[in-house]
């Protein structure tokens, strides 16, 4: 429990300061609140399969991201959240994405520009 306790503040920490600044309107909180049931699979804590709450949050949050600042925020905030939380499995967060359906018009890898997704 402390190690998922740990993660989430990592995870929130992140959030708040990751860009909130520029054209975006991502809204940073509202997307912590709606991932917030995913830290247990994306841990590794919870399972081979996200809950159907969590999976309804990672819908709701990839139809928020309509511009291209949009895609470019939630990049950033995906690739930070990932590449900061060592309790964050890369893998689990790809999955994540595939297992809950929506599409992304950008990969989530620490690798990844996000200044150029259109």
């Amino acid at each position: 429990m402390k190690k998922v306790c740990v993660a989430y503040l990592t995870f929130l920490a992140i959030l708040v300061l990751t860009i909130e600044s520029g054209q975006s309107s991502f809204e940073f909180d509202d997307a912590l609140n709606q991932l917030l049931p995913c830290v247990k699979f994306v841990t590794g804590l919870g399972g081979n399969t996200p809950s159907d709450e969590c999976c309804n949050g990672v819908r709701t949050v990839a139809s928020s991201i309509t511009t291209t600042d949009d895609k470019r925020a939630a990049c950033t905030f995906l690739q930070s959240t990932s590449a900061a939380s060592p309790l964050l499995k890369t893998d689990k967060v790809t999955s994540l994405i595939n297992q809950c359906g929506p599409s992304l018009a950008f990969v989530i890898a620490k690798d990844v520009n996000c200044e150029t997704i259109i």
